[in-house]
C-alpha cells in the first residue's frame, strides 16, 4: 500500500486566504504542507510576482496552490516561470472570478487546473484529493 505524502506548496499573498488554504490542507491526510523560507541556500529559489525576495524550498513540491489576481503580467510571468523551474510540479490556479477567459489563460500559461476562489472548502478538497490520486497514480507507475 502506497502512503506517500503529496507535498504542497501555497502561493497566496493575502494572510487571511493563505491561512484558509493552509488550514484546508493540513486537514487532508496524504497532502504535507511546504513552508518556504526567506534564506536557505541549499534549497530550490522560488520567486513570485507577488514578492520583490526570493523564497526558497527544502524540497521541490509536488502541488502548487497559486492564487492569481486579474491576470497580468505578473500573474502570467509566475505560471510561466513555475512551469520551467518545477515542471514536475501539479499547478492548480485559484482565479477570483469564474470567467471563462482567466481559465483559459492560466491553462495556457502552464496551470494544469483552474478553480475559482469562490469554492467551498469541501470542493477544494475533493479536488486536492483528485490531485493526490492522480499523482499517486504517476509515481506508482514509474
Amino acid at each position: 500500500m502506497d502512503t506517500r505524502c503529496t507535498s504542497v506548496l501555497i502561493i497566496e499573498p493575502h494572510p487571511l486566504m493563505r491561512e484558509a488554504l493552509r488550514a484546508t490542507v493540513v486537514l487532508e491526510p496524504g497532502l504535507q504542507l511546504l513552508e518556504p523560507s526567506a534564506m536557505d541556500p541549499d534549497a530550490f529559489p522560488l520567486v513570485t510576482s507577488n514578492q520583490d525576495d526570493v523564497l526558497f524550498l527544502s524540497s521541490k513540491p509536488d502541488l502548487i496552490l497559486l492564487s492569481l489576481g486579474n491576470l497580468g503580467l505578473g500573474d502570467l510571468k509566475t505560471l510561466t516561470e513555475l512551469r520551467k523551474t518545477m515542471p514536475d510540479a501539479y499547478i492548480l490556479a485559484l482565479t477570483p472570478d469564474e470567467l471563462p477567459w482567466q481559465n483559459q489563460t492560466a491553462l495556457k500559461h502552464g496551470a494544469h487546473a483552474v478553480i475559482p476562489k469562490s469554492v467551498s472548502r469541501e470542493e477544494l478538497l475533493e479536488t486536492l484529493r483528485s490531485i493526490h490520486t492522480y499523482s499517486r497514480g504517476i509515481t506508482q507507475a514509474v
